[in-house]
């Protein structure tokens, strides 16, 4: 994980993406708004955010593409990861589960 805390998250965000396309087949755009100098553990939990959702989508979504933003202002960075896939039901999921 020594790379995590030497590179830039646009570029570890990029090869993430370009990562799961090449296994998956689904296109994944990552876009980059502003620059932000991140504590490295900020950086490594949001790498890893990204990286737990885009698997989750390739294993339960079914979807067709996905996309990663990064907003980061002086005072927040926005991280989202959204995808055209099935969903699920909000009111069904457990309560007493890590996920969603």
């Amino acid at each position: 994980a020594r790379h995590l805390d030497e590179a830039q998250l646009e570029y570890l965000l990029c090869q993430l993406a370009e990562s799961i396309t090449g296994r998956s087949r689904v296109p994944i755009t990552v876009t980059v708004e502003g620059q932000n100098e991140l504590p490295v553990e900020v950086k490594i939990a949001l790498y890893r955010i990204a990286q737990e959702s885009l698997n989750n989508m390739v294993k339960h979504a079914q979807a067709r593409q996905a996309e990663v933003n990064l907003r980061c202002g002086p005072e927040q960075v926005v991280l989202s990861v959204k995808d055209d896939g099935n969903g699920f039901d909000v009111s069904a999921a457990r309560h007493d589960s890590l996920g969603l």
